[in-house]
């Protein structure tokens, strides 16, 4: 029989999970960094695909990985709008709302009828 967890325990957290897989994601497609120095300008490294193939998931996971772990990371909060689902990084210190939800007239952002669209895969 399974034990149930107690009032004090903490809920069970699958951030171990997560990295694991998002570790796996970027795996997918080696890279190799290409210096990029156009004509005028400072010289920038990019990464692209060792063998020429795109895999767009493993780009994605590695630019999650960087965002993680990087200092923009700090400043990734939670909409407060009605039903918003939607992240943003805050630009100063005020911002509670997203983009779109600051773009709506303020009578209009508590009716019941106007809702943010969750895009997965902007996250």
């Amino acid at each position: 029989m399974p034990s149930s967890p107690t009032l004090f325990a903490p809920p069970p957290r699958p951030v171990a999970e997560a990295v694991a897989r998002l570790g796996g994601a970027a795996a997918r497609a080696p890279t190799a960094p290409a210096l990029h120095w156009p004509e005028g300008a400072d010289p920038v490294v990019r990464t692209r695909a060792a063998d020429g193939a795109h895999d767009l998931t493993a780009t994605l996971a590695q630019a999650v990985i960087a965002f993680l772990a990087g200092p923009d990371r700090q400043r990734l909060r939670a909409c407060h709008a009605p039903r918003c689902v939607r992240c943003f990084l805050k630009e100063h210190p005020r911002q509670q709302w997203c983009k779109p939800a600051q773009d709506r007239p303020r009578n209009v952002t508590a009716q019941p009828t106007w809702m943010c669209v969750f895009i997965p895969s902007c996250l």
